[in-house]
């Protein structure tokens, strides 16, 4: 078994628009995600969960960043777009 393995997620040339529907859909799914984390831990143990906390916080300010770097283009610019998910293994049960 690989230690480590990559995954190709996007790939493309994307219309101004077209990537910030793309992209926004990401961080907004991983926003989500945290927030979902949040509300169990809460439930579970009645205390925060910071991970999640901090990372809705990074995220917010991206996916910003992201809007802005977008609303200086040209409306008819063309973007490259590429993302790989790498994983690696941390830890393994014996």
């Amino acid at each position: 078994m690989k230690e480590k393995d990559k995954f190709k997620l996007i790939d493309g040339v994307f219309k101004k628009e077209e990537a910030q529907t793309i992209l926004g859909s990401l961080f907004d799914y991983k926003i989500n995600f945290h927030n979902k984390e949040i509300l169990s831990t809460q439930e579970r143990n009645g205390s925060p969960h910071p991970h999640s906390e901090s990372r809705i916080q990074e995220l917010k300010m991206s996916k910003e960043n992201l809007k802005q770097f977008l609303a200086k283009l040209e409306e008819d610019t063309q973007l490259k777009i590429e993302s790989n998910i790498e994983i690696k293994i941390i830890k393994t049960k014996p």
